[in-house]
């Protein structure tokens, strides 16, 4: 995964990471191939919301790119309310996937853009 945002233009990307050691060696794995540092984030832990979630992406949205790795349901709820709006899940991550979201500088539900959903690895 990490080569695949390397080549899709993520190489300076800020990573955020819940704290839960899966996660942060995630994390870790993919701001090494990035080249970049992951940055824990303490609020991103498995009882994280989704409020919590766009309150720690609010606080680096001058960053042109950023990951957020974080756990299910919240990841996926919160893709779909930044991309789709307030209503059914619209995003639903497996294990090892990424949703790939783009924005104009506002962190608001239904203002983002989902460019795509990444597998860990694409032949499962």
């Amino acid at each position: 995964m990490g080569e695949t945002l390397l080549a899709d233009g993520f190489g300076e990307a800020v990573v955020i990471s819940s704290p839960a050691e899966r996660t942060w060696t995630t994390a870790g794995i993919v701001a090494g191939v990035l080249g970049s540092q992951a940055v824990r984030e303490d609020r991103l832990f498995t009882h994280c919301g989704v409020e919590e979630l766009f309150e720690a992406v609010v606080e680096r949205v001058e960053s042109p790119r950023l990951i957020v790795v974080g756990h299910n349901p919240t990841i996926s709820l919160a893709a779909s309310v930044f991309t789709a709006g307030v209503g059914p899940c619209a995003v639903s991550l497996r294990t090892g996937e990424a949703a790939v979201c783009s924005h104009n500088g506002s962190i608001e539900p239904g203002a983002g853009t989902l460019d795509g959903v990444l597998r860990l690895n694409a032949k499962d």
